[in-house]
């Protein structure tokens, strides 16, 4: 009809708008997308009134738009239609406990080696996988209605085991310096899918990583530690990786009282696998008492997202964009750890 040449029409603007702000169509043209919009829309069950209304309101569509490129891409339009009528939804969130022991090896006594520390990790992981083919007229109809598209197919409680192991060269007595190395989730933990995502094939695994770093404590208040991945890992996001380097310094500001100190911390990351990405600067405090050790921790970015302006029910299952009250160029760290050893090497 026409009021749905007129529907078709409005999509197109949109589409011609975020191809200009630099999204990447797949190889079809402006026209082929609009008149799929249209299309789907019709599929996903709509009424003409329907579309012509979400259409026609382009003070609402298009800033979704804007604002969901901007948080799943950023820099990388590429992962911007994962498909080509709108967007793929996957996460993992999970919790982690931990439990570690470290110990040097007994027969290397009196030996150049006899600093050398090795260590494993038994990690149990658990938590919930997220997917969700998400159109892009199912996605403005719950915009405008408040429809959660997110279902119980779409969501699945899951756990896994992880390993970890690693090794320590402490020559700070000698050298003022420790050399380490570490091999984390050496056994590709692997989590259950979605039903939803059963059939497409999709995997949610965590791959090996590992990585070196140096210490070094020009004074006894002062440590400069640096570290870097070895090994380029894939994500969630589309032809998106990641291979960090690190770089900080810790400040121990009192340590007087018996068994107890307070630490300031700074730091930088960069990630290696990908040029155009900002440096990501952090801030930190750290205090111990006998064996316990709580560590706070401010991450800030030169690029923000702005998460107030995603849909609820899309933010809520992406623990990276759901602040709440912290700004969007900040994320907030805390740690808690019991250490129990007995030093008698």
């Amino acid at each position: 009809s026409a009021e749905l040449i007129g529907a078709r029409d409005n999509f197109l603007n949109m589409v011609t708008a975020l191809v200009n702000g630099g999204a990447v169509t797949g190889g079809l043209t402006n026209e082929q997308i609009a008149n799929a919009l249209v299309n789907q829309a019709k599929n996903d069950g709509l009424s003409d009134n329907e579309i012509i209304f979400i259409s026609s309101d382009t003070n609402t569509i298009l800033p979704l738009f804007e604002s969901m490129y901007a948080v799943f891409t950023s820099t990388y339009p590429e992962a911007f239609l994962d498909y080509p009528l709108g967007f793929v939804i996957k996460d993992l969130n999970i919790i982690e406990i931990t439990v570690g022991y470290a110990s040097p090896i007994k027969e290397l006594s009196g030996t150049f080696f006899e600093d050398i520390i090795f260590g494993i990790n038994l990690k149990y992981m658990f938590g919930e996988t997220i997917y969700k083919r998400l159109s892009i007229a199912e996605l403005n109809y719950a915009q405008k209605s408040g429809y959660n598209p997110i279902k119980s197919d779409n969501r699945q409680i899951t756990d896994a085991i992880g390993v970890d192991i690693g090794m320590l060269i402490d020559k700070k007595d000698e050298l003022n310096t420790k050399f380490a190395f570490s091999a984390t989730n050496i056994n590709t933990p692997k989590f259950k899918p979605p039903p939803s995502a059963v059939s497409d094939n999709v995997k949610y695994e965590l791959p090996p990583s590992a990585k070196i770093g140096i210490a070094f404590w020009p004074t006894e208040s002062i440590t400069l530690a640096m570290d870097i991945d070895l090994i380029r890992k894939p994500t969630f996001i589309y032809n998106y990786y990641t291979q960090m380097l690190s770089a900080g310094a810790e400040f121990v500001v009192l340590d007087k009282i018996p068994d107890y100190n307070i630490t300031l911390r700074c730091g930088l990351r960069k990630n290696l696998a990908s040029p155009s990405d900002n440096i990501l600067y952090s801030i930190g405090l750290g205090t111990t008492f006998l064996s316990v050790t709580v560590d706070l921790a401010l991450a800030y970015s030169p690029v923000g997202a702005p998460y107030n302006q995603v849909p609820e029910y899309i933010s809520k299952y992406f623990k990276s964009i759901n602040l709440g009250y912290v700004p969007e160029n900040w994320e907030f760290a805390f740690g808690l750890s019991f250490k129990w050893r007995e030093k008698s090497y």
